[in-house]
């Protein structure tokens, strides 16, 4: 709950003073708490999704919930009585012995102080490298489906290196319409994607983090992948979620891309140096890019012709002042 998850109860097997607990709850800390009731179906439907975030409040009643749905309920369990009795404990992170309402009372008239407590040594203070895929890591081949057509673009490896040399995140934010279109099967992106990775392993190189969007808008039942618009470029969703799991610093973060989508993306985001690889379409992406910036006087981007001209140490440099 510290970093904005939720309170999760589920609805079915619930004990007979559910209600009183949830009610606690509510009356306390309908201000201070995001709070969500869901049930067996809509987490089996997928329809609503725990993160790793939430808290999960658990009866010893749902026992066999918890087990049917223990791969599905992403999050913190709290267990609240029946401790003893539980066949698997391993199944819970924390366990509220009592089942007094007055100290689950005391507990959460308490909680908005305790909560003003939490910290998180470190986070966001080291910046990101993002790359586009196509054009930025690997030449692009439109709509690859083949592993052996895959090959790493000059100095995609270096700067790579580089990045990771100086304490970065190194991030893949990619739109894949192929996935989105039906054109590309799941198994098929998957070894390119590896093979991608293999190639960067023997010049030992990584990636931290690898997200694509496969949201395509009009498109067949055919699609492959998670299909959310928020994540399709030029929405900054892909970055967003990159956040959610690094906590990186964006404003000291650099994005690389051949595309205004890319840009444009990352800047709405909060990146803070942007950079534009210039490819055969590059004189109609910078255009768009000044269009946008009519709209948006605080967009500021280069347009570069070779990997080796991103700057990294420079954004670096200001922090350790």
């Amino acid at each position: 709950l510290g970093r904005g998850g939720r309170l999760v109860f589920l609805s079915d097997d619930k004990p007979t003073h559910f209600q009183s607990w949830l009610q606690i709850v509510q009356t306390n800390q309908s201000e201070n708490v995001s709070w969500a009731v869901l049930s067996r179906q809509d987490v089996l439907t997928r329809r609503w999704q725990t993160t790793e975030w939430d808290l999960l409040v658990l009866f010893a009643e749902q026992e066999s919930l918890v087990l049917e749905l223990n791969f599905q309920l992403l999050g913190q369990r709290l267990l609240i009585g029946g401790g003893a009795s539980l066949s698997d404990p391993s199944l819970y992170d924390f366990f509220f012995a009592v089942t007094d309402l007055s100290i689950w009372t005391e507990f959460w008239q308490s909680f908005h102080v305790k909560r003003q407590e939490m910290g998180f040594q470190g986070v966001g203070q080291t910046p990101a490298l993002f790359l586009d895929r196509d054009d930025v890591l690997v030449k692009n081949v439109p709509y690859n489906k083949e592993a052996d057509r895959v090959e790493l673009m000059p100095g995609a490896s270096e700067l790579v290196a580089r990045a990771h040399a100086d304490s970065y995140w190194v991030v893949m934010v990619s739109n894949q319409s192929g996935l989105g279109r039906g054109r590309i099967a799941w198994s098929e992106y998957q070894q390119v994607h590896q093979q991608m990775l293999r190639l960067l392993a023997q010049e030992k190189c990584w990636l931290d983090e690898c997200l694509w969007a496969s949201y395509i808008d009009s498109e067949s039942s055919a699609a492959q992948g998670p299909l959310l618009p928020s994540w399709r470029k030029p929405r900054p969703g892909l970055f967003q979620q990159a956040y959610r799991k690094l906590q990186m610093s964006m404003a000291e973060s650099v994005m690389v891309g051949d595309s205004a989508s890319d840009l444009i993306a990352a800047f709405q985001a909060g990146v803070g140096h942007l950079y534009l690889l210039k490819t055969e379409k590059g004189d109609q992406e910078i255009q768009i890019l000044q269009e946008y910036r009519l709209q948006h006087s605080q967009l500021s981007f280069q347009v570069v012709s070779h990997l080796d001209q991103v700057k990294l140490a420079s954004t670096r440099s200001l922090r350790r002042k």
